[in-house]
């Protein structure tokens, strides 16, 4: 968490991810992130946590990370929770799943 808080972006230029769990230790961390919106995370990012680039290329990563560098993002100290992502939560949904 340290390292994470640390940084100003967390970078993900995947041309894949099912999910991208780094995207969401990041912003637990309140840490704005930039990935390809081939994360399956980005379904989860607005304007206010990151930026979500559309082509793979170098070109636009570049750009993004330049237009995520200059904005100031407004991570929501809950968004784990908001979106059911907190361990405690996915522990009850394995419970949940297991007693149904």
């Amino acid at each position: 968490p340290a390292l994470l808080t640390a940084a100003d972006l967390v970078v993900l230029p995947s041309y894949y991810e099912a999910f991208g769990l780094v995207v969401i230790e990041a912003l637990a961390c309140g840490t704005s992130v930039v990935i390809s919106k081939h994360i399956g995370a980005s379904e989860l990012i607005t304007d206010r946590e990151g930026l979500i680039y559309q082509q793979q290329s170098p070109q636009c990563l570049a750009q993004a990370i330049a237009t995520a560098a200059e904005k100031n993002f407004d991570i929501a100290e809950d968004f784990c929770q908001q979106h059911q992502l907190t361990i405690a939560q996915h522990v009850a949904a394995l419970i949940d799943t297991a007693v149904s």
